[in-house]
């Protein structure tokens, strides 16, 4: 049938290198036309009372296992193959009336600001209460219905029900934290998408940016000029966009890039047990920093101790969900937690100072790069966070102006320059920062750096400096360098010699 072939064959030939053999043959061909990759699954006859249709289908049933797969495309088929089937079949023939009758409940997992412990909003999530079976975890019912199509009626009834919530909290005087719903990647493509989510908000009079929209990253992988389209129109409605899992997917550069997303859920998996824990937790650090510098806000999903929400926390990195707080739980629950716990309404975001335009500050094709990079003096942007100096852009005068022998551009990023700050500059460029952040102006600081590598003992700069940016207790700094070390040694000579 089609391109399905099926065979009795003696079993003693199925491990064979005769088997192999063929395998291999058809893989190769005579190149005439693309090499043929089998799927083989494979049913022991040890019940001669099956029909030879019923063996078909058992031998089927162990072919779908590895269809597609390129580690593995060989299977025998055991009785945990049909029992699953049998789940399946049992599961869609149950769908459509546990829908109509309400067996699908909205769950809610809380989320919190670890530096403060106050609440901040929650993920919605869905489970399956079924009479007589009880709770069904998601893990037996979502693959499926996003195999079926039935993930769109199912994600309707659940956002449906959110902002029947939403709007019971609002008229109660609850003053509701937002909620995130999540969007799968089958949703994104339906035609009438923006009309059912806009449509519920008007129809429970609930304000757009209570109801948060999670779209998972690996849904861009997909179509995503069509995607981010959508994901426009949802945000001029005046909806948030969460991307889900960041960084589980191959996109996600490409995915910041060009989705006008506002929060990042981070996937925790970069922080699970591994040969090299430190290039995790660099690049967990880089992508916080990364995001806000974007603009963007990141909670962190999948936060189960204490000593990942305190490494987050010292990144900057405070918005955590996970079972550190709480596991998913029933409205009843969620809303008697809301009752006795703190609550944060707002998640902060980049404040930068007027007239700065981000998007061609960091472009560099934008005259502002253009300018920075042919500035006459020594320029350079750093990110200054819990006393720590790195630079993130500098221009090649810079190096000139240091006066260093033999380190690069590259070489400067790489180094935590409050190492070499001594501890007087270090009060004064703390005064510097914070009157430019005040008055929103430009503020003078003389800096002392002893041992930079390649220069003098002690190299003096004069720096004018500006906040640009800043995002919770990270500031973005804009800077200009004077090098003046040879002034302040002849003054120091002369002061030698008149004593």
């Amino acid at each position: 049938m089609a391109d399905n072939f099926s065979a009795l064959i003696p079993l003693d030939f199925m491990p064979s290198q005769k088997f192999a053999q063929i395998r291999q043959m058809s893989a190769k061909l005579d190149g005439s036309i693309l090499p043929i990759a089998l799927s083989i699954g494979w049913y022991k006859v040890d019940d001669t009372s099956l029909s030879a249709s019923a063996m078909y289908d058992r031998a089927m049933l162990a072919e779908e296992s590895v269809k597609g797969r390129y580690d593995c495309n060989i299977a025998q088929f055991d009785e945990s193959m049909r029992q699953s089937l049998l789940t399946e079949q049992e599961v869609v023939s149950e769908m459509k009336q546990a829908l109509e009758l309400g067996q699908f409940e909205p769950w809610f997992q809380p989320q919190y600001n670890h530096a403060t412990g106050k609440l901040i909003g929650a993920e919605v999530l869905v489970r399956w209460r079924h009479p007589k079976k009880g709770m069904i975890p998601p893990s037996q019912f979502i693959p499926l219905f996003e195999k079926n199509g039935f993930i769109y009626d199912l994600d309707k009834y659940i956002w449906k029900e959110t902002c029947r919530c939403l709007q019971k909290w609002i008229k109660e005087g609850r003053n509701p934290l937002p909620v995130s719903i999540n969007i799968s990647r089958y949703d994104i493509f339906r035609d009438d998408l923006i009309d059912v989510i806009s449509g519920l908000i008007t129809q429970y009079n609930v304000p757009a940016d209570l109801l948060r929209l999670e779209i998972t990253e690996s849904a861009f992988s997909i179509s995503i000029k069509q995607i981010v389209s959508v994901v426009k129109k949802l945000v001029e409605k005046g909806f948030t966009i969460e991307i889900d899992d960041f960084g589980s997917g191959y996109s996600s550069l490409n995915t910041l890039k060009d989705v006008p997303a506002q929060i990042i859920k981070l996937d925790m998996k970069f922080m699970e047990n591994s040969d090299d824990n430190q290039r995790g937790g660099n690049i967990v650090e880089s992508m916080v920093r990364m995001a806000k510098w974007l603009d963007m806000a990141i909670i962190a999903e999948g936060v189960e101790t204490r000593n990942q929400a305190d490494f987050l926390k010292s990144i900057g990195c405070f918005y955590v969900q996970g079972y550190l707080y709480a596991r998913p739980m029933p409205l009843a629950d969620f809303e008697a937690l809301t009752e006795s716990s703190g609550k944060q309404q707002d998640i902060s975001t980049l404040e930068t100072v007027d007239n700065l335009d981000s998007n061609a500050f960091w472009n560099p094709d934008s005259m502002d790069t253009l300018i920075f990079n042919n500035y006459l003096g020594g320029a350079c942007i750093y990110e200054y966070y819990n006393d720590r100096i790195e630079l993130l852009r500098a221009n090649d005068k810079y190096i000139q102006v240091l006066g260093s022998v033999g380190m690069t551009i590259e070489d400067a990023l790489k180094l935590n320059w409050s190492e070499y700050l001594c501890d007087c500059s270090r009060e004064q460029l703390n005064e510097a920062l914070k009157k430019s952040a005040e008055e929103k102006t430009e503020a003078c600081a003389e800096l002392i750096f002893v041992g930079l590598p390649g220069c003098t003992a002690k190299t003096y700069l004069h720096s004018t400096l500006r906040v640009i940016a800043k995002a919770g207790d990270r500031l973005l700094i804009y800077c200009y360098n004077e090098n003046i070390t040879a002034q302040r040694l002849s003054e120091q000579k002369r002061e030698e010699t008149s004593q």
